[in-house]
């Protein structure tokens, strides 16, 4: 079966199209959490989370702009890569403080100690940690 070309720019079009939709929809949703936030109708916690949130989702945008326009991949991969790590790095900060609170540990720490670990195996295999440093 002959790969036609067309089907590549009808997908692309149809994602294209498909996160514009989505990106219309958030904005919408966006504006009523406004509207009850000036209410005061907003949990203390849920409200911070939702900013952090909201933060990360305009830097990512942010970055993903930058490429566009400059048409850097490399240099975009890097900022993403950093704006990732800024959110891991809060939210490991965050659950170390929800650790503590606790009188067990909960179920998934194992996992998220064996994902910490996998990843400080990777950063070693690609240099960015000296071995003589653990």
């Amino acid at each position: 079966m002959p790969i036609n070309v067309d089907d590549f720019a009808n997908a692309d079009s149809a994602f294209r199209e498909q996160i514009k939709v989505e990106m219309q929809r958030a904005t919408e949703n966006l504006n009523r959490i406004a509207a009850l936030f000036q209410a005061g109708l907003a949990d203390r916690q849920v409200l911070k989370e939702f900013r952090e949130a909201v933060d990360r989702v305009r830097e990512a945008g942010w970055i993903a702009q930058q490429g566009l326009d400059a048409a850097q991949s490399q240099k975009t991969v890097e900022m993403l890569f950093a704006h990732r790590a800024r959110a891991a790095i809060s939210l490991l900060k965050q659950l170390r403080l929800e650790i503590e609170r606790m009188d067990t540990p909960p179920a998934a720490l194992q996992e998220l100690l064996e994902a910490g670990s996998a990843f400080h195996d990777a950063a070693i295999a690609c240099g960015a940690v000296d071995r003589r440093e653990e």
